[in-house]
């Protein structure tokens, strides 16, 4: 604590600490161990330290900026989604579809016309596809491409998802009896949003048949990092990782949603 460091961004991501520039008290930080918004104990889950309460009120916003960030609802960033939440507007994802401009733009700094995009972005997300949905939903470590894996599998509808039996899920290439378990677990802590999303309008897609396709980017595998650059010529917006992804497929490349520690896969840094 009060250390002044030299820090880099290791492989252009991860902040490294590279040395001590000069020392201060030499007291070592103190991990919490009580969330401080709900004062429930605090857990390691891999390298993040997560409350473990349910109805702890953060997980509030968090369940909101995961849909937000997975539906790619442009505009609407995590000072908004907390703006929203302080003026009891949203409570959960399912409240965003009854947003309308007329309630947001009494809000500070909203004018009409962002008010109007807010809409539109948030109404454009409607029909979903199933993995998307999925991932939307904020359940620890079932991510879209996990979601995917069970795509492939044979669960190609949610009512499918929900009635799955731990040792089916298990079976599936790429889960396990753990990853299994939460997934289920996870599915039926959060049945009453479904439904409410679900009411909400949210219509949910079957996704493509995902096919081997040859081209140029055949046998290469991808992974998407950090924020995009180059911009959409068709929208004059930047791309997302999602149509990057598509690209890749669409050029015979696998995507990836993480990076990966096991080999073969080799990683490129490429400017986009």
């Amino acid at each position: 604590l009060g250390d002044t460091i030299l820090a880099e961004r290791k492989g252009d991501v991860i902040p490294k600490v590279m040395r001590v520039v000069e020392s201060s008290s030499g007291e070592a930080p103190t991990i919490p161990e009580a969330c401080p918004e709900c004062k429930a104990s605090l857990e390691f889950i891999g390298k993040h330290l997560i409350c473990g309460n349910p109805l702890c009120p953060m997980k509030t916003q968090g369940d909101i900026k995961r849909w937000v960030y997975v539906m790619e609802i442009d505009a609407v960033g995590e000072k908004w989604i907390e703006v929203l939440i302080d003026n009891n507007l949203v409570e959960s994802p399912e409240d965003l579809y009854s947003l309308t401009v007329e309630k947001l733009v009494p809000l500070e700094r909203m004018g009409e016309i962002l008010a109007t995009k807010f809409v539109k972005n948030i109404q454009d997300t409607r029909h979903s596809t199933l993995d998307r949905f999925i991932a939307a939903l904020n359940i620890p470590e079932f991510s879209m491409q996990r979601a995917q894996m069970l795509i492939e599998a044979g669960f190609d509808e949610l009512s499918k998802m929900q009635r799955a039996t731990v040792a089916a899920l298990a079976a599936v290439t790429g889960f396990g009896e753990i990853l299994a378990e939460k997934a289920i677990a996870g599915l039926k802590n959060r049945s009453e949003r479904i439904k409410r999303l679900l009411v909400a309008g949210i219509e949910i897609q079957k996704p493509p048949p995902r096919t081997e396709q040859e081209g140029p980017l055949t046998g290469r595998t991808f992974c998407f990092t950090g924020s995009v650059r180059r911009e959409n010529p068709e929208t004059g917006k930047a791309y997302t990782r999602k149509q990057l992804q598509t690209i890749v497929e669409e050029l015979g490349g696998k995507s990836l949603s993480g990076v990966k520690k096991k080999p073969p896969v080799s990683y490129t840094h490429l400017t986009l």
